[in-house]
């Protein structure tokens, strides 16, 4: 009966660490015109423009048209939260990615998926109903 037991225990634990686990979605279409970025030690001068305190940033930035950078959680106290920018641009994603890995205050580079719109409230769902 014990043996039984581990070789269940086993069992399941081989199955779920041969899945992949890292991965945030395999079949994930990702969006053309937004970016995510890990900065470090950078600040934005103005909250609206593409200006940075980072010179090398701020030419890449310039070199692919891209006008604005935005804070994604401007009022986190996380401290990981603070350094997430996003931009929007119309250009090649690929290329503005090969440019913003040249950086060497971009940690990380994330694309965004697509998501879709899913409705939070059906009338003829059963609880709405007296």
């Amino acid at each position: 009966m014990k043996t039984r037991k581990y070789f269940f225990i086993l069992l399941f634990l081989s199955l779920i660490f041969s899945q992949k686990i890292y991965s945030q979605c395999d079949s994930c279409i990702f969006k053309n015109d937004e970016l995510w970025l890990l900065i470090k030690n950078v600040q934005l001068k103005n909250d609206t423009g593409a200006m940075t305190n980072d010179d090398e940033l701020n030419i890449v930035l310039e070199r692919n048209n891209i006008n604005n950078i935005y804070k994604v959680f401007p009022y986190s106290k996380d401290t990981i939260l603070k350094k997430l920018y996003k931009i929007y641009f119309n250009s090649n994603i690929d290329i503005i990615i090969s440019d913003l890995e040249s950086c060497n205050n971009i940690e990380k580079i994330i694309k965004r998926p697509k998501t879709e719109m899913i409705e939070l409230y059906e009338p003829s769902d059963y609880m709405w109903h007296i």
